[in-house]
């Protein structure tokens, strides 16, 4: 009976898609109703049960999901059953707690978290498959430009990830903490805070 199992499947929160409980995120856990460590069948029935379209989602080979309806890219394990293992969000209706969070300053949204410097992590995405790559190597001036115009900051210790795009969050991307980068970089500098 599939009522029955929606009361045991963590995912199935009857949670509309343009309320701000859909968009809202706790880490190394979910964002809404989209649970990091969920196979894949539920996930799909997680997002039709959410009135997102899903007649023309793909799995690629690498265990990529694109979700246009919702400006997120899923990420799945390569193993058997896939799961889910990171969440890339590009759309601005994402929230931490009531705070919007595409489109401000990193130094706005990691200073939520009241991390240490050093537990930062600058390192980059490759686009196939979603496996880490360290970003250039350097302490200049040119280099810190450089990053806060494209680079990712990562919190390993939380599994978020920053993309920036001239200084501002444009991708938010949350995966179990074991999952994050460890290499990379380096860290975020005090004059890298603007």
């Amino acid at each position: 009976m599939r009522v029955a199992r929606r009361e045991q499947n963590p995912t199935s929160r009857v949670v509309q898609m343009n309320t701000d409980d859909f968009w809202s995120v706790e880490l190394a856990v979910r964002m809404g109703p989209l649970v990091l460590g969920i196979e894949y069948d539920p996930i799909i029935e997680t997002l039709q049960d959410h009135r997102v379209d899903t007649d023309r989602l793909s799995l690629s080979g690498a265990g990529k999901l694109s979700v246009p309806d919702i400006g997120t890219q899923l990420l799945f394990s390569e193993g058997r059953p896939r799961t889910l293992c990171q969440i890339d969000v590009q759309d601005e209706r994402l929230r931490f707690g009531s705070l919007a969070v595409i489109g401000k300053r990193a130094h706005e949204i990691v200073g939520l978290f009241k991390v240490r410097r050093k537990d930062t992590l600058w390192c980059s995405l490759k686009n196939d498959g979603g496996t880490f790559d360290l970003a250039p190597k350097g302490n200049t001036a040119a280099h810190s430009r450089e990053l806060l115009a494209s680079g990712t900051i990562w919190i390993p210790s939380l599994g978020l990830g920053l993309t920036l795009r001239d200084g501002l969050i444009a991708t938010v991307h949350l995966c179990n903490p074991t999952q994050a980068p460890r290499l990379g970089s380096g860290t975020w500098t005090k004059e890298q805070q603007i």
